[in-house]
Formats: C-alpha cells, structure tokens, sequence
C-alpha cells in the first residue's frame, strides 16, 4: 500500500505516477508506471526485489488521506515498533514521571 497524505508533494506524484494531485490518481492501478524519474526508477526496482523474496507479484495499491475507504484498511496494516524496549512516543508523553 501506498499511502498519499493530503499534503503530499506535488512533485512526488508526478515523479510517481505523472499527475499533479491525489485527486488525479487512479485508485483502481496495481502497478507503478514505468517513468523516467530516479524516485520511479528507486520505488520499482524496490518492489521488484521484494517480488523476487516473496517470489510473487505485489500489487500496489493506493490510499489517499480522507478520500479512501482503503484509509481504514492502512491504518489496521499500521504496527509500532517494538524500539528494543524503549519507550514509545506515546509512552513518554503520558503524564508519569519523566524517563525520557
């Protein structure tokens, strides 16, 4: 999955996938377009090798920020690192004696 927030670059998706704003992407595409950019040219040969690990197809599938149902779906996918016993973020923000 790739997710878009609502400010992403402009230059991004035009590098990516030609267009100028996440309202001109078409949600219903699988594959990255093969363009002339290094970020496409990165982003596929990325793909393409964890294609070859898992030794299938991975589609792409695209969610926008407030505009997808797929948003939901992302954020279920979403998992906190573990960060080798440290605290989160959210662990060192709560109103508890400061550790961090």
């Amino acid at each position: 999955m790739l997710w878009f927030g609502g400010a992403v670059s402009p230059q991004i998706l035009d590098d990516l996938y030609g267009v100028e704003s996440p309202e001109e992407l078409d949600v219903r595409m699988t594959k990255l377009p093969k363009l002339p950019t290094l970020l496409s040219t990165q982003l596929r040969n990325i793909i393409t090798h964890l294609e070859r690990l898992t030794g299938h197809s991975l589609p792409i599938i695209i969610v926008r920020q407030n505009m997808d149902g797929m948003e939901i779906e992302f954020a279920n996918q979403l998992v906190e690192d573990s960060n080798n016993d440290a605290l989160s973020y959210t662990d060192c923000e709560c109103p508890r004696p400061k550790q961090c």
